[in-house]
């Protein structure tokens, strides 16, 4: 295996294990300090390891019950994408993260999933 190949895999791996029990500070461990992440229906990024850290500890805040599960995965230059299927209660919904990586960390990541199903989910809670 290549060390680009080692190297995806590990943040594969990270981004796995910070799913099975996120918290803020677990999910933006996956980051570079000045990283960047944009979701659906933000007006503007998330700009520096901080500010994501405080947005997650959001998210999981409104749904503690909010999981992750890689389906597949897939690498490119120094992209990773992937594609889970998150759970919240009795609802689950599909969805494609792309991270730009800069060593072992993300320096971008945009995530790409029906922000319908969320608010649903956020409705249920």
């Amino acid at each position: 295996m290549s060390n680009s190949r080692r190297r995806y895999q590990r943040f594969i791996d990270a981004f796995t294990t910070a799913w099975l029990d996120p918290t803020g500070a677990r999910l933006s461990a996956l980051f570079a300090d000045n990283a960047a992440i944009r979701h659906p229906g933000m007006a503007e990024p998330v700009l520096g390891r901080d500010a994501i850290e405080r947005y997650f500890d959001t998210v999981v805040a409104a749904r503690p019950d909010l999981r992750l599960r890689p389906i597949a995965t897939a690498t490119a230059h120094d992209t990773v994408f992937i594609h889970w299927q998150a759970s919240a209660g009795e609802t689950s919904w599909e969805g494609i993260d792309r991270f730009r990586l800069r060593g072992d960390h993300a320096e971008y990541g945009v995530a790409h999933f029906d922000s319908a199903t969320v608010r649903s989910v956020r409705a249920a809670s």
